[in-house]
């Protein structure tokens, strides 16, 4: 190469700044494309863990829907015989020329019976579980609503009534207990709710099908009261159904003994990441209540040397009292023999006893609305003004009729002041 060809040092200079500079744009280039290929990977692992997550909360929420709907409908069925019964027996006093004695012994016998099998119930669900006390509700109340359906006699449709309120006991007992055992913290109160919304809507589709069947006055004395309460056997075997493909309680198999069933059943009903945490503190309580195993005369002088525990057993069972004795039971048992004391006929009284039951079903779902939004205590307070206020006006109405009204003179001839 000759002097001429020889290149300027500031162009050798310029040539290894530009060889530089494209090494750098491609290692830049590269890095970026690496960042951006972990970004793409950790965004998919995120929509894949969020796609995980979502669907296991879909299937945890269809096992708790259907767990509790199921398991209500032992709250149905308390619902439908206390509703159904108001329009039957102003029928079955037609077909078996009932007397009052024998008309409020048919009624009354159920509660009684329900007293009964409520006191059983806890030394049952602790012996055998709440799912197996459930299906025992369900097959007592189907066999007692077929007794009824078929009842040739007042005798066997007391025994009838009686069976069902063997049922109606073990039930109201063991439905709440268990969808608080299988339900989440976070919604316990909601789903048990749930099973009140159950039990007066049995009370308003009762009423509807006693209008039904009410229609031909002929027929509904000589059979129409017997579909009215054989039919209650139908959501009893839908319930029986369910249950056999539902869980038994965690926290009864915990305390059994049954860890690994226990797990099983909260991986259907809980997240992934709450199984292990809710299952380690069931266990705990199931340790402590070992440690601290007592008598029941021991464990009831503790509840009463406990203020706070006391002042909470007082007020949840006060309010329970006052729900019985406020008479709103009576009412719903003798909505359609009240409405027939105010001269109506007897199909007419049927029909009107919709009326009741619809008020109260409805105002359960508004209770549910306002629950949450005004605040327990300003809810009950105000239930209980209406409750006071609607039975001074009811029992007035009660004093009128009893003055004035053809019909309930000529049923007590003594009641006319």
């Amino acid at each position: 190469m000759d002097s001429g060809d020889e290149m300027d040092p500031t162009q050798h200079l310029e040539m290894y700044d530009s060889s530089n500079n494209d090494v750098d744009t491609e290692v830049v280039e590269f890095e970026c494309d690496d960042f951006t290929s972990s970004q793409r990977s950790s965004e998919q692992a995120k929509l894949l863990s969020t796609s995980s997550s979502s669907h296991s909360q879909h299937h945890s929420k269809r096992w708790l829907i259907a767990l509790t709907c199921i398991s209500a409908i032992g709250g149905a069925l308390f619902g439908y015989d206390t509703g159904v019964v108001s329009g039957a027996m102003i029928l079955i006093d037609d077909k078996f020329d009932l007397d009052h004695f024998w008309h409020e012994l048919i009624v009354s016998v159920t509660v009684a019976a329900a007293a009964v099998s409520a006191l059983m119930s806890g030394i049952l669900n602790d012996w055998f579980g709440r799912k197996k006390v459930m299906l025992l509700a369900a097959t007592v109340f189907t066999v007692g609503a077929v007794v009824m359906g078929i009842a040739p006699s007042k005798e066997v449709l007391l025994v009838g009534r009686m069976i069902v309120g063997l049922g109606i006991g073990f039930a109201s007992m063991t439905v709440p207990v268990y969808i608080s055992e299988t339900a989440p913290s976070n919604i316990r109160g909601r789903l048990i709710v749930v099973n009140n919304l159950f039990i007066t809507g049995g009370q308003l589709v009762a009423t509807v099908i006693d209008g039904l069947f009410s229609i031909d006055h002929k027929f509904a004395i000589e059979n129409g009261w017997r579909f009215m309460l054989g039919l209650a056997g139908l959501p009893s075997v839908v319930m029986f159904v369910g249950l056999i493909f539902m869980p038994e309680s965690p926290r009864w198999l915990v305390f059994h003994n049954k860890d690994e069933q226990a797990r099983k059943v909260l991986a259907k009903t809980r997240q992934p990441e709450k199984i292990e945490e809710e299952l380690t503190s069931i266990k705990k309580e199931y340790e402590q209540l070992k440690k601290e195993k007592m008598s029941v005369f021991a464990f009831i002088s503790r509840v009463f040397h406990t203020r706070s525990i006391m002042l909470a057993i007082f007020v949840g069972c006060g309010l329970q009292v006052f729900q019985q004795i406020s008479g709103i039971n009576t009412i719903m048992y003798y909505s359609a023999s009240i409405i027939q004391m105010s001269g109506y006929s007897d199909q007419q009284a049927i029909w009107f006893a919709i009326l009741p039951a619809f008020a109260n079903f409805s105002f359960t779902i508004v209770g549910l609305y306002f629950v949450e939004r005004v605040g327990r205590r300003k809810l009950l307070i105000v239930s209980l003004i209406g409750v006071v206020f609607w039975f001074i006006v009811l029992s007035m109405s009660f004093l009128l009729a009893s003055q004035n009204s053809p019909v309930a003179m000529s049923l007590y001839p003594g009641a006319k002041c």
